[in-house]
């Protein structure tokens, strides 16, 4: 039996999938390794270590390693299985670690119980590489295109979503089967209501599950923005604008969408911290990438003033009153302003 509630008894049960996550599940190793980044991380020193200083050098080391190139015709061209392996790999990787991390932080696992979830995530790294030799192996073309990667990259990340949409689902199905088959002496007063037919958390469980197509869709966005911007250089100034805003109204509708359905439908105040973080570094992230890309002086100027002005802007204006009164009416936040004296 599967439960969808986020509790914290823990009991057990005799079933192949598991829908909630325990400590017992990961193991006595993780369990100790994770105690001693909470005792690292209860000191200043510690915090600063683990959240500042080392991502940072992970990942400018990962970034100074030089890149290998193949001859080619006379030019030359990024070697494809560094780029599968060594680029694409770590940023796959990455990826569906941030899946499973969000997933423990609403109490379930994706994978079967009889494997572990490092196996499982594993096996889903091994087979969108896989894909992608396959790709390469047989001459297609289609590695040429960066949205292909991009696709790919989705396609790994949506099959966690996939997988525990469906064993919920199922065992939905079963559990009112099951219901609609009982005697009516053993049905509540109320068994046409929405609770009896689909429970909260089995509804918070379909939000969830949407909430992931959000920041699928801002990260294919961003994708798909960068990648237009690159094949149609070069840009006059009026084009950086238009991609900038167009880029900045995407991802702020996508993030305000996302933090509706977590705060209004899911209730999870860590999911809307997680998802806060996500789509600003999502943002960051094809927001520089315009700046690698410029021109000349003038460009750069005139847009870290026009961005940077919309900011000095717009900032202050959601910190005001009337704008947290709208926003905790639409999000469900409750009534205390938080810039009270």
């Amino acid at each position: 039996m599967i439960t969808f509630r986020q509790t914290r008894a823990r009991r057990e049960r005799s079933r192949a999938w598991s829908a909630v996550s325990s400590s017992s599940q990961a193991g006595a190793a993780a369990d100790a390794g994770r105690a001693r980044l909470a005792g690292l991380a209860a000191r200043a020193g510690g915090r600063t270590l683990v959240l500042t200083v080392a991502p940072v050098a992970v990942v400018v080391a990962w970034c100074a390693v030089p890149l290998r190139t193949d001859a080619a015709g006379g030019a030359e061209r990024l070697n494809f299985w560094f780029f599968l392996v060594f680029y694409y790999g770590t940023y796959n990787a990455v990826a569906l670690a941030l899946v499973t991390q969000i997933f423990r932080v609403y109490a379930l696992t994706w994978w079967p119980r009889a494997v572990s979830g490092v196996l499982a995530n594993v096996a889903s790294w091994l087979g969108a590489l896989a894909l992608g030799a396959l790709a390469h192996a047989l001459g297609t073309g289609v590695e040429r295109h960066p949205m292909a990667w991009t696709a790919l990259t989705l396609l790994t990340l949506l099959l966690p979503v996939a997988v525990s949409f469906v064993v919920i689902q199922r065992h939905h199905r079963r559990t009112l089967a099951r219901r609609a088959a009982a005697p009516n002496e053993q049905r509540p007063l109320m068994a046409t209501s929405a609770e009896w037919r689909a429970p909260a958390s089995y509804r918070r469980f379909l939000w969830f599950c949407a909430s992931f197509l959000l920041w699928h869709a801002a990260l294919a966005a961003g994708e798909y923005l960068a990648s237009a911007y690159i094949a149609t250089l070069p840009h006059s100034t009026r084009d950086e604008l238009f991609y900038v805003y167009l880029w900045i109204f995407i991802v702020n509708a996508l993030s305000l969408a996302a933090g509706w359905v977590v705060s209004a439908r899911i209730n999870s105040w860590p999911l809307q911290y997680v998802y806060t973080l996500y789509f600003f570094t999502t943002y960051f992230i094809f927001y520089r990438n315009l700046f690698a890309r410029l021109e000349s002086p003038e460009q750069v100027v005139l847009l870290q003033l026009s961005t940077s002005l919309g900011v000095a802007l717009v900032y202050p204006l959601r910190m005001a009153r009337w704008v947290y009164r709208l926003l905790a009416c639409v999000c469900r936040w409750g009534d205390d302003y938080p810039y009270d004296a």
